[in-house]
């Protein structure tokens, strides 16, 4: 039998409700600055044991959204459209694709962030679990990506690699271009490692700050200053958006 007085028992439920309301609203805070509940969500999600769809990806993402602007699309492996939503994780082996207008900004933790500019196929790389276990790679079909690399500790690298060239990295600011067999790689802060292959011969070179390479298979590499177009690029990078503490100034 309830002794309570009427007027207390109507005001218990709104209590509760406004108790319930600010745990919530915690809750929110807390996933939108980590990014940890939504990632754990996303990514168990994507990869339930027994689910046939992603039986080709890898059990470890080092990727996660956190930016999202305009069309962007993401297909698995197996061609398998995959969702996109800032905060969460997307595995490896996920191919990004922007249209007009759009970009995406991704960040691995410990290693910095990237953007993918508009009109941009990327292939996001795996950790080399059996070759190399600090190395995240990333393959650029086409378009424009621009990372922001912190300082990463001795024996870390981020690779990127185009059509016949490969990019290695340990820090810096810089982009990369990719239009068919031509790419540019143009360097704001830090040193960029190049190694082109191809019929014109291996051309491997260190791209300083202020520097920029062009480079095709066929016909070789160049070295060259930035000019007021690179440099005008370099500002989409102070435009990234990174939430886990990852990137900065190299």
């Amino acid at each position: 039998m309830n002794t309570h007085p009427k007027s207390t028992a109507t005001a218990l439920p709104e209590v509760r409700k406004k108790h319930q309301a600010r745990k919530l609203q915690r809750r929110l805070v807390i996933a939108a600055l980590t990014g940890v509940a939504v990632i754990g969500v996303t990514w168990h999600t994507l990869n339930k044991p027994g689910n046939s769809k992603d039986q080709e990806w890898r059990p470890q993402s080092p990727w996660q959204t956190t930016f999202l602007q305009g069309e962007v699309t993401a297909s698995s492996p197996n061609g398998e459209a995959q969702p996109l939503a800032v905060g969460g994780a997307v595995p490896s082996g996920t191919k990004v694709t922007s249209l007009a207008n759009s970009e995406i900004d991704l960040a691995v933790p410990g290693i910095g962030t990237l953007k993918l500019d508009e009109n941009s196929e990327a292939v996001l790389g795996p950790r080399e679990d059996g070759q190399d276990p600090n190395a995240v790679n990333l393959e650029l079909r086409k378009g424009r990506v621009l990372p922001k690399l912190r300082k990463l500790e001795p024996g870390k690298e981020f690779r990127l690699k185009t059509q016949g060239v490969q990019i290695v990295v340990r820090g810096t600011e810089f982009f990369v271009e990719a239009a068919g067999d031509d790419t540019v790689v143009a360097v704001r802060s830090g040193t960029v490692e190049v190694n082109l292959q191809g019929p014109a011969g291996p051309w491997l070179r260190d791209i300083h700050a202020g520097e920029l390479a062009r480079m095709n298979p066929k016909t070789g590499g160049k070295t060259e200053k930035v000019g007021a177009r690179e440099r005008g690029i370099f500002r989409k990078l102070d435009r990234i958006i990174d939430l886990t503490g990852a990137s900065g100034t190299p």
